[in-house]
């Protein structure tokens, strides 16, 4: 993406952040998918009977008309596998025409020439790929297809064709002994990864049973390892750490500092939106049943009742600390932190990984090539 337009819309997502002005949209096409990834939520489900349930092309055109009325600029079309839908083309062009500009999420298993040379002829922000392996026998064990030199080929095809690309590399128990190598593939292979957060603190499952979840352990393992990686030397740790929580003598809730229902909201694939795909137990409004301004509404309404956790205030690690609220709260009304959420930022500074004074990034942020 051009500096000077990333900037642009940087500042344009600020701004309308503060003015809770509807800008951005993620639209979930459809919950089917080609793979099967044992850590995703739509794992084991019938492709097929949900097919019927889904949205039909002019129920979406209506809600992406609605949306580019109320503001809508900015568009992620995401699934599923959003190019799973036979009427992908058809519904990105519809969006195109409004002046919206469009990302899409893929897995790129299916992003054949075909679409790469709809790509070139009407180029997306971006196109952001998810890479679940390091080659084709750990695709196959963590989604079910041998697919990497498939997804490879498309991330090829996607450079060569001069569009804008970004990889997703997700770390999860599934992915414990391979995460390292793949991020290897990428920076030889001199792919852009922004450091996504580790599975540790989605809340729809229990972290103590669920073996898609990584421990404390693994995580300060694998971000020494890919600190070790990017910065060819061993992390420094901290001297001397401060205590974890509020230094407030007396703390006042505030609100939080997200665009999730300031600026942005999440469409899901049944026509219901939500501030983000992750508050999914948080309101969720229909629109087969009101207008979307009127969802909107009661969605930037519903964010405004929530807080920063009253231990955030003061703390000395916030900057280090996972920006997203839903991840660092013990349930999203509580006021409170995740102790889990902690006790792993507390470690990763320990072991140099993060500093206090700085915030987490993507890789080209942190790391030098």
């Amino acid at each position: 993406m051009n500096n000077n337009f990333a900037s642009f819309k940087k500042q344009l997502l600020k701004d309308a952040k503060i003015q809770k002005q509807f800008i951005a949209c993620q639209f979930e096409l459809t919950p089917r998918c080609n793979l099967d990834c044992k850590m995703c939520y739509v794992h084991n489900q019938d492709s097929n009977k949900l097919k019927a349930l889904e949205l039909s092309t002019e129920q979406w055109k209506s809600i992406f008309d609605q949306a580019c009325d109320n503001g809508l600029m900015f568009a992620v079309l995401t699934g599923g596998e959003c190019l799973l839908r036979e009427d992908f083309k058809e519904l990105y062009l519809h969006l195109v025409n409004r002046g919206v500009f469009v990302s899409i999420i893929s897995n790129g298993a299916l992003l054949n020439e075909d679409y790469i040379e709809f790509f070139k002829q009407y180029p997306p922000d971006t196109i952001n790929i998810s890479l679940y392996g390091s080659d084709d026998d750990h695709y196959r064990s963590l989604t079910g297809h041998a697919k990497f030199t498939q997804v490879t080929d498309a991330i090829r095809r996607v450079r060569e064709a001069g569009l804008n690309l970004d990889i997703n590399v997700t770390a999860s128990g599934y992915m414990l002994e391979d995460y390292i190598n793949i991020l290897k593939y990428l920076k030889d292979n001199h792919l852009p990864n922004g450091i996504k957060e580790f599975l540790m603190f989605e809340k729809r499952y229990d972290p103590d049973t669920d073996e898609h979840f990584l421990s404390s352990d693994d995580i300060v393992r694998l971000s020494t390892e890919r600190h070790q990686l990017y910065w060819k030397s061993s992390p420094v740790p901290e001297d001397e750490l401060p205590p974890v929580g509020g230094c407030l003598k007396e703390v006042t809730p505030t609100g939080i500092n997200c665009s999730a229902g300031t600026c942005k909201a999440h469409i899901s694939w049944e026509g219901v939106m939500y501030p983000c795909i992750s508050l999914y137990e948080y309101g969720g409004y229909s629109l087969k049943e009101m207008s979307f301004k009127e969802a909107w509404e009661k969605t930037v309404a519903a964010m405004e009742k929530v807080c920063d956790p009253v231990e955030c205030q003061g703390c000395a690690y916030k900057k280090a600390c996972p920006k997203c609220i839903y991840m660092r709260s013990d349930g999203i009304y509580s006021g409170h932190c995740n102790p889990r959420v902690c006790e792993y930022t507390k470690r990763l500074v320990a072991a140099g990984v993060c500093k206090l004074d700085q915030a987490q990034g993507s890789i080209e942020d942190e790391f030098e090539h």
